[in-house]
């Protein structure tokens, strides 16, 4: 019973997410192909410098002696910040990927 309500062949949300599958990779790949703008490095560099500040304070955790003084972990995080910002601006739809899948979403806002 189960098998044929949920079946993607049988029901109306099995097409819906068809089609809402095959318009979300069509756009995309629009998105992906069409030049990078101001906007899109903007973001790829906010998400970025983000990021990596959380990625640095992680590092520290992971490779320091705990426990430590605040200042150490506000060098990482800078540091991480001042990597993923110079990444952001590089690489600006790859660091959008990968630190916020849904960017797409936020610039049709």
């Amino acid at each position: 019973m189960v098998g044929k309500l949920f079946s993607p062949t049988n029901s109306k949300l099995g097409n819906h997410i068809s089609n809402f599958m095959s318009s979300f990779f069509a756009d995309f790949k629009n998105w992906w192909r069409e030049p990078t703008t101001r906007s899109t490095r903007v973001l790829g560099a906010i998400f970025g410098s983000i990021s990596g500040a959380f990625i640095g304070c992680i590092v520290r955790v992971f490779y320091g002696a705990i426990p430590a003084p605040f200042s150490e972990f506000l060098t990482y995080a800078l540091y991480g910040c001042v990597i993923g910002l110079v990444l952001g601006l590089i690489f600006p739809k790859i660091t959008s990927l990968i630190s916020a899948p849904f960017i797409k979403i936020l610039e049709n806002i």
